[in-house]
Order: structure tokens, then C-alpha cells, then sequence
């Protein structure tokens, strides 16, 4: 009993098994993406990766960190934040993915990211002008994974039919109003609008809408950088070549359950958010009150 007992195989690592499904069931650039913000979080413990790389007009534009228009999409510094990472983007990312392939999805994100962070900095700074240059419209922060996933689900929305209607809780609203619905409870849930996120929300639209067809990259393009620059990375497991993406078909059916899901994803992150502001609010003014006191 005892020899067959010890010839027995140690069981699996659930962690390290989580880690391999996750691998082989998620296209390359959405695994990379959720990667880079376990990473940004991890880092967070040691230094806070905020600092460095969000989208704050300053930095890039009297500092000349025109990196941060780029990277800011990336950072992450929470581990609730990580967590409605993965619950959101996950799902529409390996839809668009496996409908798009990888290098147009990689574009995508990088435009939307990118647009959003640039417009960001233009209304940051026009407002610092009409403000009698107030220095804290230089000082405002676009960073997170929002700054994508907003424009993807507004993109996705514009396609839809226009008599179609998606679950919000317990409302059924018309599909092309669901990206505004979420900003209106991350508005009133999370302590205020985003300036980003509504530049995110409008990117998306116009993406949706076709007016902004210029900048899509062509089929004839992606295979030419795949060919070329990418070709590293067409070698690796998870890649999705533009031949082989599935088209609209890869996210059509699903949509309806994806956008609950980013519902109540929403509805939790913010509330998440409002107990954290309610919390540091209600610490300074006791913190206030006491040194009052004394």
C-alpha cells in the first residue's frame, strides 16, 4: 500500500494550471496586454509605475515623455482593477481578436489608446489656456484599461442593428447608448466624469461609424508587417494571422452576454471605487477633527 501510494503523481498546481489554460485559450495580444497589467500591478509594490507612465500633460509636454501617450493604456496599480481587468477585457478581447486577427486588433487598441491619450493632452492643455493657465488641468491623469475598452465597446455598439437593445441591470436600453449609460455610472458611482473616458467613448463611435476608416489598417498591410515586421511573433502560440480570423462571427452571437457581463463588472468596480473615496474621506476628516482637538 505504501509503495503504490508514493508511485502516485504530486496533484497539479491549480495556480500553475489556471496559468496554461489561460495561455492556450487567449489570442496573443489580449494575453499580452493582461500580462503587462499583472506586471504594472506587481511593479506597483516597489514603485508606483503611475508616476512614470500615465498620461499626465506635463510630463509629456515640458518633460518630452511622449512615451506615456503610448504606455498609459498599461498601467494598472490595483488588484481590484486587475481583477475587472480580466473579467472586461478578456472576454472582448479574444472576440475582436479571433474576428479582427491579431495584428489589426493590436492596431486597434494601439489607435484607440493613443487618439484618446492625444486628445486628452489637447483639451488638457486648451483649458490650462482659458483658465489663466491653472496649473492643475497639467496635472490631470489618463491611464488604465478603460482608456481602451470603452472605445471597443462604443465600436462594437455603433455596428449593431440600430433597433437592438441591451441588458443594464434590469433596463433594456437601445444598444448604441450602452458605452454612455457605463460612463454615467462610472460619473455618478465613482466620483465624477472622465474626460478620458468620454474621448475613449467618442473615439469609438466614430470608429463604429466608419469615420475614421483612414486610419484602419488594410488586410494587404497587416500581411505585409506580419511577413516582415511581426513575423517573430506570427510564430508564436496564440497568434491569430489575418487569414485565419473568423470575421464578425467570432463575436456577433455572444455580444448580448458579453456587454452583462461588463455591466456588472462596472457596477462593482465602481462601487469598489466609491467605498475607497468614502473611506479616505471619512480618515482625513477624522484625521482633521482630531488634530483640531488637540
Amino acid at each position: 500500500m505504501m509503495s503504490s501510494s508514493s508511485n502516485e503523481p504530486p496533484p497539479p498546481n491549480p495556480v500553475l494550471t489556471a496559468y496554461e489554460g489561460f495561455v492556450q485559450n487567449t489570442p496573443l495580444v489580449t494575453r499580452y496586454i493582461l500580462t503587462i497589467q499583472v506586471i504594472s500591478y506587481i511593479t506597483s509594490w516597489v514603485v508606483n509605475p503611475q508616476y512614470a507612465l500615465a498620461n499626465i500633460p506635463h510630463f509629456v509636454l515640458w518633460k518630452f515623455e511622449i512615451y506615456r501617450l503610448i504606455l498609459s493604456p498599461l498601467v494598472n496599480t490595483s488588484i481590484i482593477s486587475l481583477v475587472f481587468a480580466f473579467m472586461s477585457f478578456l472576454d472582448h478581447g479574444k472576440r475582436l481578436e479571433y474576428s479582427l486577427g491579431s495584428t489589426c486588433f493590436g492596431w486597434l487598441c494601439l489607435m484607440i489608446g493613443s487618439l484618446t491619450n492625444l486628445l486628452f493632452l489637447c483639451l488638457s492643455v486648451i483649458l490650462w489656456a482659458l483658465s489663466n493657465r491653472e496649473p492643475a488641468y497639467l496635472f490631470l491623469s489618463a491611464a488604465g484599461i478603460w482608456l481602451i475598452l470603452f472605445g471597443i465597446i462604443a465600436m462594437e455598439c455603433a455596428q449593431a442593428p440600430r433597433d437592438s437593445k441591451r441588458k443594464f441591470f434590469v433596463w433594456d436600453i437601445p444598444t448604441l447608448y450602452y458605452p454612455l449609460a457605463l460612463y454615467l455610472l462610472f460619473a455618478l458611482l465613482g466620483g465624477g466624469l472622465s474626460m478620458s473616458y468620454f474621448i475613449s467613448i467618442g473615439l469609438g463611435y466614430a470608429y463604429g461609424f466608419g469615420k475614421l476608416d483612414s486610419l484602419k489598417l488594410s488586410s494587404t498591410r497587416a500581411r505585409r508587417w506580419e511577413e516582415s515586421l511581426l513575423a517573430n511573433f506570427t510564430r508564436r502560440d496564440g497568434w491569430v494571422v489575418g487569414q485565419a480570423a473568423t470575421g464578425s462571427a467570432a463575436w456577433i452571437d455572444v455580444e448580448s452576454a458579453g456587454m452583462v457581463r461588463v455591466t456588472r463588472c462596472v457596477f462593482k468596480y465602481v462601487m469598489y471605487r466609491l467605498e475607497l473615496t468614502t473611506f479616505s474621506t471619512g480618515f482625513a476628516a477624522v484625521s482633521t477633527y482630531s488634530s483640531y482637538v488637540r
